[in-house]
């Protein structure tokens, strides 16, 4: 299944995945770091970015958490951290 939605989607130069795990009374609101790892490995963008972690405190999962479920799949390299106002050149 890896790269399957990047069939329908062609090239994807950067993909900013909400990777925050959340405890919530409704399960599945917002991706874990293991499944916005899922993601990248469906879509398989060029370069990654985590989002929307620490903002609150039912967003406890970490970059650290997103980067070791990138490495067990294998997807580290595609990883690029953000800092606030930083930007990127695609």
């Amino acid at each position: 299944m890896r790269g399957t939605v990047n069939r329908h989607l062609g090239h994807v130069a950067l993909l900013v995945v909400a990777s925050a795990a959340v405890a919530l009374a409704q399960p599945g609101v917002t991706m874990g770091p293991a499944r916005a790892a899922e993601a990248v490995a469906l879509v398989q963008p060029a370069k990654v970015s985590p989002m929307h972690y620490g903002t609150f405190p039912v967003l406890n999962g970490s970059p650290s958490d997103f980067v070791a479920a990138l490495k067990a799949k294998g997807l580290f390299d595609r990883y690029q951290p953000l800092q606030l106002h930083e930007t990127l050149e695609l």
